[in-house]
């Protein structure tokens, strides 16, 4: 689907670019115009002149490339309205705003869910096109189906434990990592249980959910191998085999629960990314914090107007921009 980039007016003016994010990625194109893999091939075709339209909406997640070509062209062109383009670009701008906040940041921690997975080829399946053969796995990623429909409950989570070899994290959160060693982030709290956070060299990372990587017995809790669980072996105990994740009607690892809300308690800022805030009681942590907040998600949740930021965009692609403009500080 097509989203807009820029969109500039002026005097019977106007124009327009466009973008249309892909599996491989981003591409723009001028109204009327064929596509490029390069926003800022596009903008680099523009002639300076434009500068001095009213620029009336952009995708903050470009705003770098933009502000760039900006910077360039206006200088030579009269009448440009520099307070209209530096509000849009800059102190009006989600990603300038989220970027401040972190840069100033002396405890950041972050609250990670599935919609930062996604950029990695895993499904939200909160989402409807992320559901499983057609079924809300909510129904199945039960106690009450790994008790009374096992082969269901089985065949749904040995798929998610197979895609999963094919799956590495991508760069955003390799962004993420870096921050910690950096020491601008002090820990991960995370919904996930795919462990990318810990693939890409995250260390201290709290897994709210539990993980798919490990196996259990149902019954006495037992460890055991993955390629027990994807054979359906039993347990010695006769119990069934289950991955050690958090399931719909279970309680949270006390652990991981307790860690996260201290370090959330002493944050001066906790940054969401990809949860949509629905499910209890992890969508109450962000709000036990006297720190300011920033939310990352690719739609709109409900609780924007209690962050101090919210930048809309995929994580990867906000990731991306908030690290563009830290460096370039």
């Amino acid at each position: 689907m097509e989203e807009t980039i820029l969109s500039l007016r002026g005097e019977g003016k106007s124009l327009d670019i466009w973008g249309e994010r892909g599996e491989k990625g981003w591409r723009f194109r001028l109204d009327g115009g064929e596509w490029r893999d390069s926003l800022r091939d596009v903008l680099n075709s523009l002639d300076p002149s434009c500068s001095a339209l009213r620029p009336v909406a952009l995708n903050p997640i470009f705003s770098r490339p933009i502000l760039e070509w900006w910077e360039s062209v206006s200088r030579r062109v009269r009448g440009v309205d520099r307070d209209a383009w530096e509000r849009l670009l800059k102190w009006e701008n989600p990603v300038f705003r989220a970027t401040e906040l972190i840069w100033n940041a002396r405890r950041m921690v972050l609250i990670s869910g599935a919609g930062l997975s996604v950029d990695s080829g895993l499904k939200d399946f909160r989402s409807r096109s992320g559901w499983w053969r057609g079924i809300d796995p909510r129904t199945v990623a039960t106690v009450e189906a790994l008790e009374n429909n096992y082969d269901l409950f089985h065949e749904f989570y040995s798929a998610r434990v197979l895609q999963l070899k094919e799956v590495i994290p991508h760069r955003g959160y390799h962004i993420l990592a870096d921050w910690e060693k950096r020491g601008m982030l002090a820990c991960v709290c995370t919904q996930n249980v795919d462990r990318l956070h810990h693939m890409a060299g995250s260390r201290t990372v709290y897994e709210l959910h539990g993980t798919i990587r490990e196996f259990r017995c149902h019954a006495c809790g037992a460890p055991h191998t993955e390629e027990a669980f994807l054979a359906k072996q039993k347990c010695p105990c006769g119990g069934k085999l289950r991955p050690n994740v958090v399931l719909f009607g279970e309680s949270l690892p006390a652990e991981a629960w307790n860690r996260s809300l201290d370090a959330i308690r002493r944050a001066d800022l906790v940054l969401v990314i990809g949860t949509s805030l629905q499910v209890a009681p992890v969508n109450q942590l962000p709000f036990l914090t006297r720190g300011k907040l920033v939310l990352i998600n690719a739609e709109e949740t409900g609780y924007e107007d209690r962050f101090d930021v919210f930048v809309k965009g995929r994580a990867l692609d906000s990731l991306t921009a908030i690290e563009e403009r830290l460096n370039a500080m």
